[in-house]
């Protein structure tokens, strides 16, 4: 299991088991919530290399032209600065 991408700790609660609606991709998620600070997110997440197994070649985003680190510093900075 991972930390949370945004306060780092490992105290996370399940919520439900998604799978990809949009696409129809094969695989099942995990979803959990951080019991610290909220955060719901996947656990165990994808990997940055085997996100574009759940992109197919079509897709593409308008919505974030300015994209964000695939790290945790950056997704605190994009977070906190909202």
């Amino acid at each position: 299991m991972i930390s949370c991408y945004l306060c780092g700790k490992k105290n996370d609660t399940f919520l439900f088991h998604g799978e990809d609606r949009l696409f129809k991709t094969e695989g099942v998620f995990r979803v959990v919530k951080c019991n610290s600070c909220g955060l719901v997110y996947l656990n165990p997440r994808p990997t940055f290399q085997s996100m574009a197994d759940y992109y197919p070649p079509e897709y593409y985003d308008i919505t974030m032209p300015n994209r964000i680190s695939p790290s945790p510093d950056g997704f605190r900075n994009l977070v906190t600065n909202l």
